[in-house]
């Protein structure tokens, strides 16, 4: 007789073998996604990246302050520091105090004002031309003031603001970061600059961090006050949908500009304190070290950090941290709209472009992702029963293409300038 031997474990166990090396699969796919994830550089516990950093105290800085309307714009320090830079011809290096944006500014205006550099732009040239001019106006007077102080009393990189006696045609610009002209090398090459090279009488306050809800406060300042031909909103599709409505308050900055960035002043409907915001900021990048054994556990690994992320957009575990919950708590009755409620603030600037006889101009600006939106969808969802118009030109190459940035680089600026010059354009036929 033929004898059958002892069997094997995994025949004697088929199925706790089957599930032991699934297991071991599945340990070695999880290793293989948390090495992946540490490459891309992924971090436990830090649910999404940002350009915030980890700081024992929140200290504000000075480079902007807000004003009694609630306006947001560069600081009268800051204006201050800036144009000393610029007297002394003393560039400014990343160790010095000014924000990265005003940083930008100060250097490009310092080499603008180098006798030894001729510039050959378009800004340039145009600039070559008021300093020839044997009679200037007082619009040219206030151009060549420009170049030597680009940051006006107000705290916007523009002209000052008055009401000149000029046939120019005269433009208020609105507008975020785009409109201020980040990434444009050197800024003069901006969309602003450019219009303003084109023989118009340029108002620009576009700053960087403004909403709409701003754009509407500094209409209703200065719209009366400059009696502008065409008023053009800058409206930026990246940030300046707005979810919960906000009011602009005397000198309450709507954002914090800190030793650990800028932080949202306004992050659910209601201002907060800059600790505040610092512990909001840290619960949409963080999983909040005082939540549940879940939150703790998955902090230890990348790829639970990714699944805690994506289980708390979906509303399944609660991402807030205990001082958080206790804020919203106090704000039962604030809740998130579902769509944007941003036309409300450019509805109410249209009507004051009717009040005043100015036309009223609403600019889309795309973000580099999505370079042509779909306009029966923007209609729909975010500016219904108001006209709006679209570059149909613009491509991803003309965006500074990282998340990071975003913004136009100089062939973005400059089609973008041909865009609102066709449009400004109407207006003088």
């Amino acid at each position: 007789m033929q004898q059958t031997g002892k069997k094997h474990f995994f025949n004697r166990r088929p199925k706790l073998t089957a599930s032991l090396f699934g297991l071991l699969i599945s340990m070695f796919l999880l290793l293989i996604a948390e090495t992946t994830l540490k490459k891309n550089g992924f971090k436990r516990g830090i649910a999404r990246q940002t350009d915030l950093w980890e700081v024992d105290s929140v200290i504000l800085r000075t480079d902007y302050a807000t004003d009694s309307d609630g306006i947001m714009a560069v600081s009268a320090y800051m204006q201050n520091n800036l144009q000393q830079h610029i007297v002394k011809r003393n560039p400014v290096t990343r160790s010095d105090t000014l924000d990265l944006t005003v940083l930008q500014a100060c250097n490009d205006f310092i080499a603008l004002n180098n006798p030894l550099v001729t510039d050959k732009s378009v800004f340039g040239r145009y600039i070559s031309g008021v300093k020839q001019k044997t009679n200037p106006d007082a619009l040219d007077s206030a151009i060549l003031r420009y170049i030597t102080e680009p940051v006006n009393s107000s705290g916007f990189r523009s002209i000052n603001f008055k009401n000149y006696n000029t046939d120019k045609p005269k433009v208020l610009l609105l507008g975020d970061s785009y409109t201020w002209g980040r990434s444009a090398q050197p800024i003069t090459n901006s969309f602003a600059d450019i219009l303003l090279a084109n023989n118009l009488c340029m108002f620009n306050t576009g700053m960087v961090g403004a909403d709409p809800a701003q754009y509407e406060a500094i209409a209703r300042l200065w719209i009366p006050v400059l009696k502008p031909h065409v008023v053009c909103v800058n409206y930026y599709l990246g940030n300046d949908n707005l979810f919960y409505p906000r009011q602009p308050l005397a000198n309450q900055p709507p954002w914090y500009v800190t030793n650990a960035g800028w932080l949202n002043a306004f992050p659910a409907g209601f201002y907060v304190s800059p600790q505040d915001a610092w512990q909001f900021a840290k619960d949409a990048m963080l999983i909040p070290a005082d939540n549940s054994p879940f939150s703790r556990f998955c902090a230890k690994t990348r790829i639970g950090t990714q699944l805690w992320f994506l289980l708390s957009k979906a509303g399944l575990i609660n991402p807030y941290s205990a001082r958080v919950k206790q804020l919203l708590s106090q704000h039962p009755q604030i809740k998130k709209q579902r769509y944007s409620v941003s036309v409300q603030y450019l509805r109410r600037i249209e009507q004051l472009c009717k009040e005043n006889n100015s036309r009223f101009f609403l600019s889309v600006i795309p973000m580099y992702t999505d370079v042509n939106p779909d306009e029966k969808l923007l209609k729909k969802l975010l500016f219904p029963e108001i006209a709006f118009y679209l570059p149909y030109n613009l491509t991803p190459a003309d965006y500074v293409a990282t998340p990071a940035d975003g913004h136009f680089n100089n062939s973005g600026h400059q089609k973008y300038a041909d865009h609102l010059l066709r449009l400004i354009n109407q207006t003088q036929r």
